[in-house]
């Protein structure tokens, strides 16, 4: 499980329940209408400047538990439509926007499903209105100093700190 709590615990505590579509705009606005962990996280993120995800490359896309986690962030959005670059999004439901940086560890070397998870991660920035995104992935097999490094230098970039991604 994730966090992106200032205390670290956020969302540890309980597996997430998936998300209740629609909810949450109507009987609820702003809040899950289930009430666990995972509420605390989309509180956590609605408030943080920087959400950093760290999972399993599944098929490309995150870890089962992460997007359930992800998933849960709708209330963080308004349900009322807006047009970004002509595309339909929801607009933000709080004036307060996270960056998200994602590191995605694959299990073998896998340029199609490198490719989707970074593809994945800049389409949740766009949803979720990020002022600035990074993506890295490393291997399960990597170094200890090779993790390091990719994770020094995905904060780098999502801080702005280097080439933004």
């Amino acid at each position: 499980m994730w966090s992106s709590s200032t205390d670290g615990e956020a969302g540890r505590r309980a597996p997430t329940r998936p998300s209740r579509p629609f909810g949450c705009w109507v009987k609820t606005p702003g809040q899950c209408v289930q009430d666990d962990p995972a509420r605390e996280v989309a509180r956590a993120c609605a408030r943080a400047d920087l959400v950093v995800l760290f999972t399993p490359v599944t098929f490309g896309g995150y870890s089962s538990e992460l997007k359930k986690a992800i998933d849960r962030n709708i209330p963080n959005l308004s349900p009322i439509f807006i047009r970004i670059r002509g595309e339909t999004h929801h607009p933000c439901r709080y004036a307060s926007r996270a960056s998200l940086a994602a590191l995605g560890v694959l299990e073998q070397p896998d340029e199609e499903e490198q490719r989707l998870f970074e593809t994945v991660v800049h389409r949740n920035a766009i949803n979720f209105h990020s002022p600035r995104q990074a993506t890295s992935v490393v291997l399960a097999a990597d170094t200890p100093e090779r993790l390091r490094a990719a994770a020094a230098g995905l904060l780098d970039r999502v801080l702005g700190r280097g080439d933004r991604r």
